[in-house]
């Protein structure tokens, strides 16, 4: 938590440097949540190229080597990138809870307080965040509030609103994003696009962050049901597939000894008349045994 302070505060002394020398800045912050309330937290400041260029290489270069130093401190991963006639420094952060968001949120935004404690001018600027979460039956909801400022302070003054300060100012812009976990329920101000609220302001402006959102009872119940839906389709159709392999491997009846017959069968069986000869019946009657004469002696001659 200490390494994320130190870090958060020097980011902080980045954009008050650039808000009290010139408003040449671009700032954009962005919060991913997940369900269980861990996420991402990015912050990217973007200088005017032509600021950068009249305060020399000497002062660019210790620029973005405080804010490496202090990114690795807190395992922070910075990445560059020039366009529009801006280069950019991305600060990107983890976070495991809402007390650490809530830590980084404040920490990095509040300029005011960066300024106090480094000794430096301030510039009146304070812009506070609190992320709040509420936990019910299969889902959490997240509130997020606070208020953004992007007048300039008291620096605003130094800047001019003629000439070529204004014509820089135009470009500036300052943008607060949020990312819910199963989109946006509800929000003053901003604009939504999917799951993700923005609030955008240009220099001069304020506003007023106030948006809800996160992972619904129903939509878990529902998750839950498809996918016990799901599970019975599978058990069926293993059930089916089972019955029918059983089905074709079972024995086949033995067939009839000899080829089946080609002639027509009775389809009842036959009963002879009553007043039938049935002594016909036997085509022919038993001989008697023969006779044979005793041993040794010969048979009769006719």
């Amino acid at each position: 938590m200490t390494q994320i302070r130190k870090s958060s505060a020097t980011a902080g002394l980045i954009l008050l440097l650039a808000l009290a020398l010139s408003g040449c800045v671009r700032l954009d912050r962005s919060v991913n949540l997940n369900s269980d309330g861990s996420g991402t937290f990015a912050l990217q400041v973007g200088f005017s190229t032509q600021l950068l260029a009249l305060v020399g290489n000497d002062a660019q270069q210790q620029l973005d080597t405080g804010i490496r130093q202090s990114a690795a401190k807190s395992g922070a991963k910075v990445t560059t990138s020039q366009s529009d006639g801006y280069d950019y420094w991305k600060l990107s952060y983890t976070f495991k809870n809402i007390a650490q968001l809530n830590t980084l949120l404040n920490t990095t935004t509040n300029l005011g307080s960066a300024a106090a404690s480094s000794g430096l001018p301030t510039t009146g600027i304070t812009e506070t965040f609190k992320v709040t979460q509420s936990s019910g039956f299969l889902s959490n909801t997240y509130h997020v509030t606070g208020n953004l400022d992007f007048s300039g302070g008291t620096g605003a003054s130094a800047i001019g609103t003629t000439g070529p300060g204004a014509a820089l100012l135009a470009d500036a812009r300052e943008t607060f994003a949020v990312t819910f976990p199963g989109g946006v329920s509800a929000h003053k101000g901003g604009t939504v696009s999917g799951d993700t609220v923005t609030y955008t302001l240009k220099f001069g402006d304020t506003a007023t962050v106030d948006a809800t959102g996160g992972s619904s009872a129903g939509s878990a119940i529902g998750l839950g049901v498809g996918g016990l839906v799901v599970l019975l389709a599978i058990g069926g159709l293993a059930f089916f597939l089972l019955r029918r392999r059983n089905s074709a491997v079972a024995p086949a009846s033995p067939a009839p000894f000899g080829p089946a017959s080609t002639y027509p069968q009775p389809t009842s069986p036959f009963t002879p008349p009553s007043n039938a000869d049935t002594s016909a019946s036997a085509p022919y009657s038993t001989p008697p045994p023969p006779i044979y004469p005793p041993v040794g002696q010969p048979p009769n001659q006719p």
